[in-house]
Parts: C-alpha cells; sequence; structure tokens
C-alpha cells in the first residue's frame, strides 16, 4: 500500500511540474509550446489544426477504422488549434489541458463555443466523462511529455462490447484503441 500512495504523491508532483512548465509556455511561447512553430500567425495557426484532422482522419479510415462524429476529446489541447478542427466534423468536442494559461487563450480564440468547450485538467482520472463518452479521442505530440500516460489511456478504454472509440498520439503513428473494431473484420 505505501509502495501504491508513494507512486500517486510521485505522479502527482509530475502533474504539478508539468502544469507549472506548460503554464510558463503558454504565457510566453503559445504557438511554439503547442505547434512547434514561434512564426504562426493566428490563421496559419487555426488552420493547421484543420489540416491535421484532415490527414488523422483520412489515416484512419484508410486502416478501415470508422470513427463515428458524434463527441470527441483533444487531450492536451493547447490553445484549441486541433480542438476547433475537430468541432466542424464532431457534434461536441472537449479540450482538456493542464495548463491555465492556454485554457485562457483557447476560450479567448474559440469561434464556436456551442460545439467547443475547454477546461483545465490536472489529474489522471478524466473526471466528469463516463469511460466511453467519446467516440474520437486525440492527443497530438502529448503522450511522451506526460510519464503516467497509461494511467489515463487505461481510464478511456472502452469495454469491449462497445467497441467505439478511437485514440491517435499523433498523425504519423496511429494508435487504435486496444478495443477498437474495424470494419474489415
Amino acid at each position: 500500500m505505501k509502495a501504491h500512495s508513494e507512486h500517486t504523491m510521485e505522479s502527482v508532483q509530475v502533474l504539478h511540474e508539468l502544469q507549472r512548465d506548460w503554464t510558463r509556455i503558454g504565457d510566453e511561447h503559445p504557438y511554439l509550446g503547442t505547434a512547434g512553430n514561434a512564426r504562426f500567425n493566428r490563421d496559419e495557426y487555426f488552420e493547421s489544426g484543420l489540416l491535421e484532422i484532415k490527414s488523422v482522419l483520412s489515416k484512419a479510415s484508410a486502416c478501415g477504422l470508422e470513427v463515428a462524429r458524434g463527441k470527441a476529446l483533444d487531450f492536451a489541447c493547447g490553445m484549441g488549434r486541433v480542438t476547433q478542427a475537430l468541432s466542424r466534423t464532431f457534434e461536441e468536442v472537449h479540450g482538456l489541458d493542464i495548463s491555465p494559461s492556454m485554457i485562457a487563450r483557447a476560450k479567448a480564440e474559440n469561434v464556436n463555443p456551442e460545439k467547443c468547450c475547454f477546461r483545465v485538467c490536472c489529474d489522471q482520472s478524466l473526471s466528469g466523462f463516463e469511460p466511453d463518452f467519446f467516440d474520437l479521442i486525440i492527443a497530438i505530440n502529448v503522450l511522451q511529455y506526460i510519464p503516467p500516460c497509461q494511467r489515463i489511456c487505461a481510464r478511456i478504454r472502452s469495454p469491449p462490447e462497445t467497441r467505439r472509440s478511437a485514440l491517435f498520439s499523433d498523425d504519423r503513428a496511429l494508435i487504435p484503441k486496444a478495443t477498437l473494431s474495424r470494419r474489415d473484420h
């Protein structure tokens, strides 16, 4: 029991350190921190999100994955670049980020508030969402920065009988959820 408690405390400390660091990045270099390009202007930044989602959904289709267009989660959404792109295709989109400064920017830039909502999330539970709430969960270029990501991924896995969600870590390496069904089976 003590080892579990120490591991949990260590994870909480890591998450708070990540929150501090990403909040600073959100304050000082949001374009560089979220899209890897400090030279983006606002329009280019959000256009890059549209291109990224087009690529992800195209690759999912090419892999035979059917993604319903109901609810989507953009995990570690930053300023909402991908979240807003998802709102053009999905009925409801949630953007979560560890950084209050990134979420403040995402809310300020939200052009689709009836379909997009943003909130700070600094825990491993994704509280507030049922395990199979989302049709698509996307985390672009983020899981490598989060040591406790295995717990987060375990929390969002759907039961075998539902088989409807997908998790993508970035647009180059598609990682279907372990229980995802394919059209060809």
